[in-house]
């Protein structure tokens, strides 16, 4: 449990973040709890969810991985929430930590990287 309601698989996906990725990302496995125990299923699913929420339409600018980590944390306005500051702070130690790179090439990693939390 996470926060009060079920969360499943490599990226700790909740029921209602399934439901928002699918509008984005098709058909995302059979049912929310098989999508989220596979890894290439919830990848799409994450990748779904990011299409649908960290755009430059709604952010007011191009998405970074603060807001791709942000709102994977606390859902569509999670970038906008103090409460995924800590979140923000484990993801951006983790890459810049193990990923020496540009900040472009980071952002293209960060959902990789997102796992491990």
């Amino acid at each position: 449990m996470d926060g009060g309601s079920l969360s499943c698989g490599p990226y700790q996906i909740k029921q209602a973040y399934w439901q928002d990725a699918r509008l984005k990302g098709g058909t995302l496995g059979g049912d929310w709890k098989t999508c989220a125990a596979s890894f290439d299923c919830s990848e799409r699913a994450v990748q779904g969810y990011m299409a649908r929420y960290a755009t430059a339409t709604r952010l007011g600018h191009q998405p970074t991985c603060e807001d791709f980590a942000r709102i994977h944390n606390g859902g569509p306005n999670g970038y906008k929430k103090s409460a995924t500051d800590g979140y923000w702070s484990k993801v951006k130690k983790c890459l810049d930590t193990t990923h020496r790179s540009t900040p472009k090439a980071r952002t293209t990693s960060v959902l990789q990287t997102m796992e491990d939390f």
